[in-house]
């Protein structure tokens, strides 16, 4: 079993962290509740994220054409424990993945690279209470 999202046509500005933590302000999150995700991303703007244009945390984010633009890293994806997210979330351990459908763009400050750049920087998800 697995649950699937999509994400399209969205113009994403100016994210910001929590106010109180200065933890987040992601663009997109991708993560699971107790079975793994699938992500569908594409045709989407996101512009100046305080963090991550997309972060992944135990999923499968699939991006096509997207536009990710002065973000503090384009991508971030983290691997889960079972109990990382609560109480049983997740079932089991979980890998995170980017597929990279083509057309994404990165860039900042009128450096534009096609293709995104994934890296893992050891963020943590967001809490249960922040969580949907």
């Amino acid at each position: 079993m697995q649950f699937n999202a999509w994400a399209w046509n969205d113009e994403i500005l100016t994210t910001h962290p929590e106010l109180l933590t200065g933890l987040f302000g992601d663009g997109i999150i991708v993560m699971p509740a107790i079975y793994p995700s699938v992500a569908t991303i594409f045709d989407n703007s996101i512009l100046d994220p305080a963090r991550a244009g997309v972060s992944n945390f135990g999923s499968q984010a699939d991006l096509t054409n997207n536009l990710i633009w002065c973000a503090g890293f384009d991508l971030n994806g983290e691997h889960l424990v079972p109990g990382e997210l609560g109480p049983l979330k997740p079932l089991d351990p979980l890998s995170y993945s980017f597929n990279d459908g083509g057309g994404n763009l990165c860039g900042c400050e009128g450096v534009q690279t096609e293709g995104c750049v994934a890296q893992s920087s050891a963020l943590a998800p967001p809490s249960e209470e922040v969580a949907p």
